[in-house]
C-alpha cells in the first residue's frame, strides 16, 4: 500500500473524500463520537462530512439531544445507551 492510498483510505473511511452519513446523529455515530477544541470545531468537523448540513440543522441536533453539544459531557455517561456525544471523550 503507497502512501497515497492511506491517505486515500483515511479519507473515504472517515467521510471526508465521499461523505455518506444520512444524518447528523450517523456522522458522530460513524466516527465513534467526536471531539473539539471549541464548538466551531465540531460544526466545522460535521460540515466537513454533510456539505449540505446548515449550522441551524446541528444546532437542532444539538437541541434535540440527538447529539451533545462540547463541552456539556463532563463525567461519564451513564445512560444505557449512552448518547451519541459530540464534544467529549467520557461517552
Amino acid at each position: 500500500m503507497t502512501p497515497s492510498d492511506v491517505a486515500s483510505a483515511r479519507l473515504r473511511h472517515q467521510h471526508i473524500a465521499h461523505p455518506a452519513a444520512s444524518s447528523i446523529r450517523d456522522v458522530v455515530a460513524h466516527l465513534g463520537g467526536m471531539q473539539a477544541q471549541d464548538y466551531n470545531g465540531a460544526l466545522w468537523a460535521i460540515g466537513l462530512r454533510r456539505p449540505d448540513v446548515t449550522e441551524a440543522e446541528v444546532e437542532q441536533a444539538v437541541a434535540a439531544r440527538e447529539i451533545i453539544a462540547p463541552g456539556l459531557c463532563a463525567a461519564p455517561c451513564t445512560s444505557s445507551p449512552p448518547p451519541t456525544c459530540a464534544g467529549c471523550s467520557s461517552c
